[in-house]
């Protein structure tokens, strides 16, 4: 029984930590197309400073996971948060500048 209750632990760990990282990526997209507003995409796609926003994304998440969870904090967890925090901002960001819409 303990066997099933830690699996079931680890896949909702799992879910929980994919979940927030794509919402960061997307939540990074959308601030990386408000810094870069009124550019045109192919100065936006070049800009540092919205790259900038995708790495304090990636580094806001990696404490609170540390302090949420238990067994956190091995190189493959920083990985997987960064990989899949850059992901999505890439992505997202990709078509908000193919895509010429003004969110801001």
């Amino acid at each position: 029984m303990s066997d099933e209750v830690d699996e079931r632990r680890a896949h909702l760990r799992a879910i929980a930590i994919t979940s927030a990282t794509a919402l960061a990526g997307v939540a990074a997209a959308l601030g990386s197309e408000m810094v870069t507003s009124g550019m045109s995409p192919e100065n936006a796609a070049g800009a540092t400073n919205a790259q900038l926003v995708v790495l304090a994304a990636v580094v806001v998440q990696l404490p609170v996971y540390h302090v949420v969870y238990e067994e956190w904090g091995g190189a493959k967890d920083v990985l997987y948060v960064a990989f899949m925090t850059f992901i999505m901002w890439f992505v997202t960001w990709g078509v908000i500048l193919t895509s010429d819409a003004n969110l801001v």
